[in-house]
């Protein structure tokens, strides 16, 4: 698959498979600190193909979330203090009793 999608069926294409990437973290202990970022990139194809600004600062975020995926870590949280992100990655690890 091309990335950015930049038709409404790339951008189906692209959100079905996300969607498959992200049913694979939510199961998973060990990936469920992946970064917030990330889950905006699974969600923001449609963006990426309007905003050429929001594509390259999502592709060079996940460039880095990458690298650090590759020396075997886990990349840091980086939701807000107090942002939906950081509620939901609280309130799923309470959840799952993890928190």
């Amino acid at each position: 698959m091309a990335l950015p999608a930049q038709t409404k069926a790339a951008q189906r294409l692209w959100y079905d498979e996300a969607q498959k990437v992200q049913d694979r973290i939510k199961a998973s202990e060990e990936l469920l600190g992946i970064p917030h970022s990330l889950w905006h990139f699974f969600s923001d194809a449609d963006v990426r193909a309007n905003e050429p600004s929001i594509r390259d600062a999502q592709f060079k975020q996940v460039r880095a979330h990458v690298a650090v995926l590759e020396t075997g870590a886990i990349p840091p949280d980086d939701s807000k203090q107090g942002s939906f992100g950081g509620l939901f990655r609280s309130l799923w690890q309470a959840v799952r009793g993890k928190g």
